[in-house]
């Protein structure tokens, strides 16, 4: 999912049954409970900054070196944002998608309730 990969091949999801339909969006929504874990979210703050410290490294050894290169340490945050929004976007529109295409179990009790 942070790859900008889809969470769940929309082919197979046609041919799995309303229990592994289920399981497939919970786990889908289990990355989003994970990262919401504080100590994971703090874990990943704290990469965040080690890597943004390095680029500024990296930036700095490019200057004194007299290379032309862009700061690539202004274009991590914005990649890091990127990288989250599309997933969280890609995310909602794939559940909408298992929504929209989802498999009913239907019993006899069910079957008799309805209009």
């Amino acid at each position: 999912m942070f790859g900008g990969k889809q969470a769940v091949s929309l082919r197979k999801w046609r041919k799995k049954n309303p229990d592994e339909q289920l399981q497939s969006a919970k786990s889908m929504g289990m990355v989003f409970e994970y990262m919401n874990d504080p100590k994971v979210w703090e874990k990943f703050c704290d990469t965040y900054e080690a890597i943004y410290n390095r680029l500024g490294e990296f930036d700095d050894f490019s200057a004194r070196n007299n290379r032309n290169l862009p700061k690539i340490q202004e274009e991590w945050p914005i990649f890091i944002d990127v990288v989250l929004s599309s997933m969280a976007n890609r995310s909602k529109g794939t559940f909408n998608w298992m929504f929209r295409k989802r498999k009913y179990v239907l019993d006899s009790k069910s079957l008799l309730q309805r209009p």
